[in-house]
């Protein structure tokens, strides 16, 4: 990948998850439909390796059905989509990769007043309603039992960023730069909301909210959302939901870095249609950090304090109830006891859960320091 730089990124050292890509496994883009496909292929200039021919064209199959899934959506729902509202503030969880927002997020949902996108809503964005009666009786089986980067269980049921969802409906993201990373940084004017194209802020808006109510007709309550991407965008995502709450997490930058590394090259890997070359990958991960948190760092202060609670993963991970409450009772969610016991539960169930652990080099460990000194001194991360 070029960016600023033309060194390739090795991968990180140390004790990390082992994964092999499987062919068969499902990837995200079989959940689009054959317009947003196609496009997705013109923006790469249809560069797709000759490895990846038997991938494409099976995407291309499937959109084809999707096509029809979603115009019969459309059909049945559409209506039904425009007229619903998004009646509860929505709950923002923001955090760079790998800084533990999947885990928060998991907690969130336990709250069954919550409501939240799964993995096979962000999936197929377009057609859910109708497509999980057709689909998902049979796909269970072409799903990754476990994410590529680490060692959390996948699951349509589970829930999910929903910047796959906007990615998947045609949207400018910075992850289309999944299908053709050897082409450089895509959309990458989306990760701060600067500089955007009024145009394409206006559809992406549009198609945010159009998935966010067609999620809340199949799951009713006050939707949480997790996506990093979102950590530059608050003041686009304020102007939109005025009284969202927001939960920031932040985590150790030098378990980030080479964590998000990692995540990078195995993704890019299982979802590209080219063979990746990681150029310039260290130095996307150093930019895309500075660039989302000088964002961020500008716009908090749009957030009403009472609607903004910031916790550290590490806090997260040493007592989880006692974080949970306290978010609870900062941004005034309701009743966190009757959460407790479903958080006990998942607690047990997750107490053998190994984490990657990474080695640093002291020149690597010093030139996070300089670039991202900044981050390190406002949230103690500093030796």
């Amino acid at each position: 990948m070029s960016t600023n730089s033309d060194s390739k990124s090795k991968p990180p050292a140390g004790e990390v998850v082992k994964w092999k890509e499987k062919s068969w496994e499902l990837r995200m883009w079989y959940g689009m439909h054959f317009l947003d496909w196609i496009r997705v292929l013109w923006r790469g200039g249809f560069r797709v390796h000759f490895l990846r021919w038997g991938l494409c064209l099976g995407v291309t199959f499937f959109s084809v059905v999707n096509l029809f899934t979603t115009i019969l959506q459309w059909l049945i729902y559409g209506s039904k989509i425009r007229r619903m509202e998004i009646e509860q503030p929505p709950v923002f969880i923001v955090g760079h990769w790998r800084s533990g927002t999947t885990l928060l997020h998991e907690y969130m949902v336990l709250d069954s007043r919550n409501s939240y996108p799964d993995t096979f809503v962000s999936m197929c964005p377009r057609h859910f309603l109708i497509a999980r009666w057709i689909y998902r009786w049979w796909l269970w089986v072409l799903l990754p039992k476990r994410r590529p980067m680490d060692n959390v269980k996948m699951g349509f049921d589970r829930p999910q960023e929903d910047e796959f969802a906007l990615l998947l409906m045609g949207a400018k993201s910075p992850y289309r730069v999944w299908s053709f990373p050897n082409q450089g940084a895509t959309d990458p004017e989306f990760l701060d909301m600067r500089n955007t194209d009024a145009k394409d802020l206006a559809e992406w808006k549009s198609r945010f909210v159009k998935f966010l109510k067609a999620v809340q007709i199949q799951r009713p309550g006050r939707i949480v959302l997790k996506s990093p991407t979102h950590l530059g965008r608050l003041s686009v995502l304020m102007e939109m939901f005025p009284d969202a709450k927001v939960i920031h997490i932040v985590r150790n930058p030098f378990d980030v870095y080479p964590s998000t590394v990692n995540t990078w090259r195995r993704l890019w890997k299982f979802q590209a249609l080219q063979i990746p070359n990681y150029d310039g990958l260290d130095e996307y991960v150093l930019g895309n950090f500075t660039r989302m948190y000088d964002a961020f760092e500008e716009d908090r202060k749009l957030v009403p304090p009472e609607n903004f609670c910031e916790i550290r993963y590490e806090d997260l991970v040493a007592d989880p109830t006692g974080e949970m409450r306290r978010i609870y009772e900062q941004l005034n969610l309701g009743d966190f006891d009757s959460v407790l016991p479903a958080l006990e539960n998942s607690l047990e169930g997750t107490k053998d859960y190994k984490r990657n652990r990474f080695e640093m080099e002291p020149e690597l460990r010093a030139k996070i320091t300089r670039r991202w000194a900044p981050f390190i001194e406002k949230y103690g991360y500093g030796e």
